[in-house]
């Protein structure tokens, strides 16, 4: 037994550089995350509350995990405040899938034509390995206008054709 004075031999040391190699190795081939069910794009009417639901399996995965969602490439964590969305507590559904939601209200003046991403990642040491869904699209449509050009004719005594140009509220 070696007294903690002692000097570890040459041979000892080289051992332990192979063996923190391979651990270090081992860590980093271990599996990426897996975005199961990623945000899907919304339609939504000015103030209604739309929300973006993320879902991210991380069996496999070594080092530290963790899920968050980007919006217009700007991490939630990071301010954003005009656009007004919030993250939920990460939900874990079982060991190793957790959930994640996002939510807003829509407005046609501050997150209309916005983009959403869920990132999950993965980080050992320095390294990280993010993984992300594709992007989904938040549409706000202002409240409708009205009615333009209304015109009407009597078919017959049971019957009316009515016809107008419908209002059109989505820019572009």
């Amino acid at each position: 037994m070696r007294r903690p004075y002692e000097i570890i031999p040459a041979v000892d040391v080289m051992m332990y550089r192979v063996l923190l190699i391979v651990v270090c190795s081992l860590l980093v081939l271990a599996e990426n995350p897996v975005i199961i069910d990623g945000p899907d794009s919304v339609n939504a009417v000015d103030g209604t509350t739309v929300q973006f639901s993320c879902v991210v399996d991380f069996s496999g995965v070594a080092g530290t995990m963790e899920v968050d969602f980007f919006v217009n490439n700007t991490g939630t964590n990071e301010p954003n405040i005009e656009a007004g969305f919030t993250e939920s507590t990460v939900e874990f559904l079982n060991a190793t899938t957790v959930r994640l939601n996002l939510t807003t209200t829509a407005s046609s003046q501050y997150n209309n034509n916005t983009t959403i991403l869920c990132r999950g990642l993965k980080s050992v040491g320095l390294d990280t390995f993010p993984v992300f869904s594709e992007e989904a699209v938040l549409l706000v449509q202002g409240l409708l206008s009205s009615v333009g050009e209304l015109s009407h004719y009597f078919i017959d005594s049971s019957s009316l054709n009515i016809s107008w140009n419908p209002p059109f509220t989505l820019p572009g």
